[in-house]
């Protein structure tokens, strides 16, 4: 008790009291008379004594700071008295105090915008049900393409044979023409398969999931909401399920709003989440890649377990299938290994686009005058101008280009445009070619 007593009255002594040091210099002064008569009685000077008895006090102000010390907490008062110090300079500099206040605000945002994002990405698990189980299901092609996008056709044979996953899916990024009563707009979206938010453990908050076989190409046509779509366009309305909205010029049947706190940063911020529907050329064949695979492992597979399997699987179909699968292997990673990695590479391609956007044709036409072309002949892409950027797209998009391995007659896989992407917003993969 008598500790804790005397804690309390060191915090206490911290506040600033004119009684309590009053009594102090009084108590102080009395020493001092009692010392200045001995001397006088003993024979020295008024001023002599008053001398001697403050040497042998060792101080007045000495005297009080030592017994300050002992009666309060040195660290904290000294804080605050630095503190009430820096305020009273601080007052005295307006123009210092703001841009000192901006900088440190400016500081502290970037840093906590930081910490944000890494501790989003790379330190918190991925908010999906049991996300440890979850891998990012890739083909690869080493060393030009280790982990690439899967076939449609692929991504079936590998979704029948597997022994590793419990479900496997696929999804891809999308643009679609939403048609409004103020017109048409683009919107973002993705096309994923039917299992894919219950591959992921996400259930809808409005409505329901895809059926099983609602992503085959017979099937209606069915569209599932983001949250923020749902707010957004449809000003969160509960009776939004069973509307249609026309994507693409196609009516899509609304069937599920997706929780606000969803995201998936490997398909950025769709708005409409519709099925697969396979159609088109590309997913017709096995040479063209434009989808990417996520898997959820069975209890008790490991990773390595599960790239053998897949492996094993691209072996078989590239003895069935020599023409468009040859030399194509299997990658597979834990997906938050490969989340954190999109996210990234989204920044840096934001950042491209944003330094080309800020550069004007003159600029980047005379930047190319100075500076040696790329080797091979082929000059620097970002200082072309767009005009001409635009014309090698169209060239590349109409023209076969063929590159072979050094010694090797066989043709890798090369990326290029292709015209089954909508609304040429992006390439939908690589495609091999034949020979």
């Amino acid at each position: 008790m008598k500790r804790i007593r005397a804690g309390i009255s060191r915090l206490l002594g911290i506040l600033p009291n004119e009684r309590r040091e009053k009594e102090l210099a009084d108590e102080i002064e009395a020493h001092l008379q009692l010392h200045i008569d001995d001397n006088v009685r003993s024979g020295m000077t008024p001023e002599v004594a008053r001398r001697d008895a403050v040497i042998k006090l060792g101080g007045v102000e000495s005297t009080k700071q030592v017994y300050r010390e002992r009666r309060t907490v040195p660290l904290i008062e000294n804080l605050i008295q630095d503190g009430r110090f820096a305020i009273r300079q601080l007052r005295k500099n307006p123009g210092f105090t703001c841009t000192a206040i901006l900088m440190l605000a400016l500081g502290m945002c970037a840093s906590v915008a930081i910490f944000a994002f890494v501790d989003a990405s790379l330190i918190k698990p991925l908010p999906y049900k049991d996300s440890t189980r979850l891998v990012g299901v890739y083909e690869s092609i080493v060393p030009m393409c280790p982990q690439c996008n899967l076939s449609y056709l692929d991504y079936v044979d590998w979704k029948k044979q597997n022994t590793v996953f419990s479900s496997m899916d696929v999804y891809q990024r999308n643009g679609y023409m939403l048609s409004t009563p103020e017109g048409t707009q683009s919107a973002r979206g993705a096309r994923v398969s039917d299992g894919f938010f219950r591959t992921l453990g996400i259930a809808p908050v409005l409505g329901r999931d895809f059926y099983a076989g609602e992503d085959s190409p017979g099937a209606p046509r069915t569209v599932m909401l983001s949250f923020a779509a749902w707010q957004k366009r449809y000003g969160g309305a509960t009776d939004v399920v069973g509307r249609t909205v026309s994507l693409d010029g196609e009516p899509n049947v609304i069937i599920g709003v997706l929780p606000q706190e969803f995201h998936f940063a490997p398909a950025g911020p769709a708005e409409f989440w519709t099925a697969l529907r396979p159609s088109g050329s590309c997913e017709l064949r096995r040479s063209c890649h434009n989808l990417y695979g996520i898997g959820r492992l069975n209890d008790g597979v490991s990773v390595q377990s599960a790239l053998a399997n897949t492996v094993s699987i691209a072996q078989q179909l590239e003895i069935q299938y020599p023409d468009s699968n040859k030399g194509q292997g299997a990658s597979v990673q834990p997906l938050s290994e490969g989340v954190p990695r999109s996210v990234a590479d989204r920044w840096a391609a934001g950042a491209r686009d944003t330094r080309r956007r800020n550069c004007p044709p003159l600029r980047h036409t005379a930047a190319r005058s100075r500076r040696p072309p790329a080797p091979g002949g082929r000059s620097f892409p970002e200082l072309e101008p767009e005009s001409l950027r635009r014309h090698e797209r169209a060239r590349a998009a109409t023209r076969y280009r063929t590159k072979r391995h050094a010694g090797s007659h066989d043709p890798i896989p090369i990326r290029r445009a292709t015209t089954d992407c909508p609304h040429n917003e992006r390439p939908c993969g690589w495609v091999r070619n034949q020979g």
